[in-house]
Order: structure tokens, then C-alpha cells, then sequence
């Protein structure tokens, strides 16, 4: 495709992105970037963890009310995301890191794998067939995460570390977290190391605060955005081809 963003006028089909995929540049050298959260999955895989945590009572009602808080705020900058992730977090600390393991899978299977869009998984096998170099992009811990991309066949995963200390979680983030540009940053960490061509990647996001990430890439899709990232695409029209909402709908579990 001599256009690397050569697709018609969005609204784009489920096909068109398939299409777009399968006559792009073939090969381990071209990555594809997803995020997670509103990309792959209907919603936020936290929210599976918060409501397993009240159901538990393992949240105290001070840490519910000071994440109520934020999230009423509203999460614009790093530091509100610092904020709401050390919230979060804290309600893991004490906790094996088998045990958190075993919780993520279960909770997979309880709910997180019914949210899972079947047009984002079918987008993955895409590339998956193309050769690419597939890999999961998330503010999410791995808790969230790994089990999506072990059921996805997907090897990588960039995710917000969690700090683990002989075997146990502190509450605390094990280094920078993976939002806005710290998710772009670890993209082009990740190409570098494995030799992945950026200009010829791929990267999809519905993520308002996921325009650096987006641009991180030659091929970027932003998928279902929400009004501000509607907004970067139509600015940034020669990289992100079409702004309108695309592919992802009513989502159900994937027949595998």
C-alpha cells in the first residue's frame, strides 16, 4: 500500500481495518500497539477489581471515598493518574503476588473475557497473520492484562508496574506509570529493543489521553474516540486517517 493510511472516509467497517492490515508491510519488524481499556474490552478492567474489593470489604471507606473523589474530578494530568493508581493500589498491598496472579485470571473468566470486543480480537488475529509484532499497551497492571493477552496468543504487554517486595505487593507503583506520555515513552522504548519500524506501525486507542501514544506511530487508528480525541485526529488528519467512530460494537464473548 503506497499510502500507509490509504483507507476511505470513516465512519471505517470492521473490513476496511482488516483490509488496511492485510495489504500493509508484512513482518516482526512492524508493531501493532492496542490499548486495552475501551480498545480491546467494553469499559475498565478496574472495575472488575473494585467491585470484587467491596463485595470482599477490602477497601476502606476512606479509600472508596478518596477514589469517588478523583474520579468525580475527573483523571486530565499525570498526577491526578499518580493519584488514582497509588488509590487503587493500595488496596493490593499485603497481597501475595501469586495471589493477585490467581484473582486476575478469575476475574477474567467472571467477567473481564465477556466485555472483550470479537472486532478487536479479530483486528489482533489480523496482524497476528501479518507477521506483526503484537503487543498489549496499558495504564493497567499486568493483573489486568496478562490474562486478556494469554487468552489473545499475545507475547507483549506493556503495562503500569506494581511494586512487589520478597514475593509481596507494597501498594505502591514499581515505576513510572504507563499514561498519556509515559505510555508513549514505553512504546518507543519497546521498538527500540526489539527492532520494531515505528513509521510503519500500528497503534489503536479510543482514549482521549492517548494522543502521545497514538502519535508514536505511523498507523495510528483511533478507535471509537471520545470527543477530544476526535478532535486530534481530525488535526493530525494526515496520520490518523478518517476521525469518525469505527468498528468495536455491542460487545459479546468471542467464539473461540
Amino acid at each position: 500500500m503506497s499510502n500507509p493510511n490509504q483507507l476511505p472516509a470513516g465512519p471505517w467497517s470492521e473490513q476496511d481495518l482488516i483490509a488496511a492490515v492485510e495489504a500493509g508491510p508484512k513482518g516482526a519488524h512492524i508493531g501493532a500497539f492496542f490499548d486495552f481499556d475501551g480498545t480491546l474490552i467494553d469499559g475498565y478492567s478496574l472495575s472488575a477489581f473494585a467491585r470484587h474489593h467491596l463485595r470482599s470489604m477490602q477497601v476502606t471507606p476512606a479509600d472508596l471515598g478518596r477514589m469517588l473523589l478523583t474520579g468525580i474530578r475527573g483523571v486530565t494530568t499525570e498526577e491526578d493518574f499518580e493519584q488514582f493508581t497509588v488509590l487503587s493500589m493500595h488496596t493490593w498491598a499485603g497481597r501475595s503476588e501469586d495471589e493477585l496472579a490467581e484473582l486476575g485470571e478469575r476475574l477474567f473468566v467472571q467477567g473481564i473475557s465477556g466485555s472483550l470486543y470479537p472486532e478487536g480480537w479479530r483486528l489482533v488475529e489480523a496482524h497476528q497473520r501479518a507477521g506483526h509484532t503484537v503487543v498489549l499497551a496499558s495504564s493497567a497492571t499486568r493483573f489486568q492484562v496478562e490474562p486478556t493477552a494469554r487468552a489473545m496468543g499475545v507475547s507483549h504487554i506493556l503495562v503500569s508496574p506494581v511494586e512487589i517486595v520478597n514475593g509481596i505487593c507494597t501498594g505502591r507503583p514499581g515505576g513510572p506509570l504507563l499514561w498519556r506520555a509515559g505510555k508513549a515513552a514505553a512504546v518507543r522504548e519497546f521498538a527500540a529493543e526489539h527492532g520494531i519500524d515505528l513509521a510503519e506501525s500500528y497503534a489503536y486507542s479510543n482514549g482521549d489521553e492517548d494522543v502521545p501514544f497514538l502519535r508514536a506511530a505511523g498507523r495510528s487508528r483511533a478507535i471509537n474516540p471520545g470527543r477530544r480525541l476526535a478532535e486530534a485526529a481530525r488535526h493530525y488528519g494526515g496520520q490518523w486517517p478518517g476521525s469518525a467512530p469505527a468498528g468495536p460494537g455491542r460487545p459479546t464473548s468471542p467464539a473461540r
